[in-house]
């Protein structure tokens, strides 16, 4: 079953974007927009329920890294979830089976 739908870019054509934003909505399943920018119209971020901002910068790693610049956030609730991607590295094992 389909329960959301993800974009990857569009901000570009931003009225036919959130266009098919609502009509997903319509249909009852999430939103989601994986978007290389830091800041989006508000417009726009009121008709997602995921929104992935910030460029993919390699020697900062993307959202499995601790290091990262993006952010990956719940847009009704404001939380940043990136904790959920993070992998633990050679080093900081002992940590985290601790922590599980």
């Amino acid at each position: 079953m389909i329960t959301c739908v993800l974009f990857y870019g569009g901000e570009w054509e931003l009225d036919q974007l959130i266009s098919l934003l609502q009509f997903i909505r319509s249909q009852g399943l999430l939103t989601a927009l994986y978007s290389g920018l830091d800041k989006l119209p508000e417009k726009l971020v009121q008709e997602l329920d995921f929104l992935k901002t910030g460029p993919y910068i390699s020697h900062l790693g993307g959202l499995e890294s601790p290091y990262t610049n993006q952010r990956l956030i719940n847009t009704k609730t404001g939380e940043i979830l990136n904790h959920h991607f993070l992998q633990p590295d050679e080093k900081h094992t002992e940590t985290w089976k601790k922590a599980i």
